[in-house]
């Protein structure tokens, strides 16, 4: 849905986006890798499939109708992005637990530890190919962010590999 909605903004013909409440962060980060981070998005509330079809009705009619109208009718707010900070950047610095705390807080992890990415352990990582790190070796949705061989070598170190 967003990306027919991207497509339909970009040719000028307003939109919106029907999206069920537990997926309005997934659109809002799938928005962003369109390259329309203030993709219009209308509210389903609960889950379409679990829900009687008068509940449906009731919460498309008491919800999700105003919001497409206002979505369809006022501009969107603009966007606002945060500064992400450079892939070798340090953004926190804190002992194997606080590092692991910082995960499972930020549900990042699912509680299994992670192996903290130090400046060392990447550039070992990194002595295991002859590719240049900061080659891109794809794309990774639904933010479309690139794939370098230094992220992944971040990642693998995460991973404990």
């Amino acid at each position: 849905m967003l990306r027919a909605s991207s497509i339909a903004e970009r040719a000028g013909v307003p939109s919106t986006a029907l999206v069920c409440e537990g997926f309005l962060g997934q659109a809002s980060t799938t928005s962003v890798g369109l390259g329309m981070p203030n993709l219009p998005a209308a509210r389903v509330p609960g889950h379409t499939g679990a829900q009687s079809a008068e509940e449906l009705r009731r919460n498309i009619l008491e919800v999700t109708v105003d919001e497409v109208v206002r979505t369809l009718t006022e501009a969107p707010a603009p966007a606002v992005m945060a500064n992400e900070p450079g892939p070798r950047d340090i953004v926190f610095s804190g002992s194997f637990e606080e590092v692991n705390r910082l995960f499972y807080e930020n549900q990042w992890s699912d509680g299994l530890p992670v192996v903290p990415p130090s400046m060392d352990k990447v550039e070992a990582f990194l002595a295991w190919t002859e590719r240049d790190a900061d080659q891109v070796i794809g794309r990774l949705l639904p933010d479309n962010r690139a794939a370098t061989v230094w992220s992944v070598a971040v990642n693998g170190v995460l991973a404990g590999c």
